[in-house]
């Protein structure tokens, strides 16, 4: 095929030319994501370390991909990241996270990062390394400060040091179970299972009653309360908040709430009331009688003897009646007669004295006759 206007030959030729060099030439690469993190260097003689920190244009959620600055309040989880440089060629180089608190005990090996090179001819040895650690501080047991440290060594034995102090770790304790609700007589009693974290400084208890809102009741140093000022008589509920020592606040950091417990009433326990004394028939006052009068309600020792004693005791039904005497007759007739045979003791004693009383008298006359 022949082309004879030279014009639209040469632009065929030109995209022709233009498609071969587009298909020949590699692919261009996407930009790069911009590296939210700014480096500060620290230099000894022929060794430097960089600390890789946010830039202050960096998101909240960009920011963790750094390491924190000093000072910061920390939760959550944060990217250690250090570079160190030597002319001649490095040695050593280490990094490492611990507590400035010397109250908080020592964290595991994993919190050091260390690597050393070998020996080599100078100028030919690894002149420049990262080092890269993941920290998550949701992970460890006390709250506290700490630090992170890092140390590069050169061929030459230089060394430099770079620290970043002060870092507040302040996470939240975990959330409790819900309690377990009970009655102690009418005081409300709670327990439920203590947190895990060992700087966990107390509990606090939460209170709704009726289906109000809650309200903090009181704190409670272990994992048990007595509610001796719950209200009587309404449909109470609780929620525990853990406390956990926090480095910016002395009232501590509080967990969330845990699930409500079960619902429970306290009420004053009722006392059973005694039982009316049962009369029996014969004691009951008949229609238009006066009622019988204790015995106990008149007698009074200071009156005189000759006061006739009541005789009712028609009031004291569990009194038992007198026993009847011996050789009485029943049925009301009064005492019997006495026989003869029951008088002839009487007699005889009788006799006895007075012929006694004869003999002194006889004998008081003569010792009077004598002494005339």
């Amino acid at each position: 095929m022949t082309f004879r206007h030279p014009a639209l030959r040469r632009c065929l030729l030109a995209a022709a030319c233009a498609l071969v060099v587009a298909s020949a030439a590699p692919p261009v690469p996407a930009p790069a994501a911009a590296d939210p993190c700014t480096g500060t260097q620290t230099s000894q003689l022929d060794v430097s370390i960089t600390i890789w920190q946010p830039s202050p244009d960096a998101s909240a959620a960009d920011a963790h991909r750094c390491t924190p600055p000093t000072g910061s309040t920390l939760s959550g989880s944060w990217n250690i990241r250090m570079d160190a440089l030597s002319l001649s060629s490095l040695k050593s180089f280490a990094v490492s996270i611990a507590p400035a608190d010397r109250s908080i005990p020592a964290l595991p090996p994993g919190a050091t990062t260390s690597r050393t090179y070998p020996l080599v001819v100078l100028g030919s040895g690894k002149i420049a390394d990262t080092i890269e650690m993941p920290w998550d501080t949701g992970s460890l047991r006390y709250n506290g400060t700490y630090q992170i440290s890092a140390t590069a060594v050169s061929m030459l034995n230089s060394a430099a040091h770079a620290v970043v102090g002060n870092l507040l770790v302040n996470n939240p304790p975990a959330q409790p179970p819900g309690a377990a609700a009970g009655l102690d007589g009418a005081v409300p009693v709670l327990n439920w299972t203590a947190n895990s974290e060992p700087d966990v400084t107390g509990y606090r208890i939460l209170r709704s009653a009726g289906g109000a809102a809650y309200s903090p009741v009181e704190t409670s140093p272990t994992n048990s309360f007595r509610d001796t000022k719950a209200p009587q008589g309404k449909p109470l509920t609780y929620e525990i908040v853990a406390l956990r020592k926090s480095p910016t606040d002395p009232n501590g950091i509080a967990s969330a709430a845990s699930l409500p417990s079960g619902t429970i009433v306290a009420a004053t326990p009722v006392t059973p009331t005694a039982a009316a004394p049962v009369t029996s028939p014969s004691t009951r006052p008949t229609s238009g009688s006066a009622p019988a009068q204790d015995p106990s309600s008149t007698f009074a020792p200071t009156l005189p003897f000759a006061q006739a004693l009541p005789t009712s005791t028609a009031t004291l039904p569990d009194v038992p009646a007198p026993a009847r005497a011996a050789g009485l007759p029943s049925g009301g007739e009064g005492y019997a007669k006495t026989t003869t045979s029951q008088k002839l003791p009487f007699l005889a004693a009788a006799l006895f004295i007075a012929l006694i009383a004869v003999h002194v008298f006889r004998y008081a006359r003569r010792l009077g006759k004598g002494d005339a």
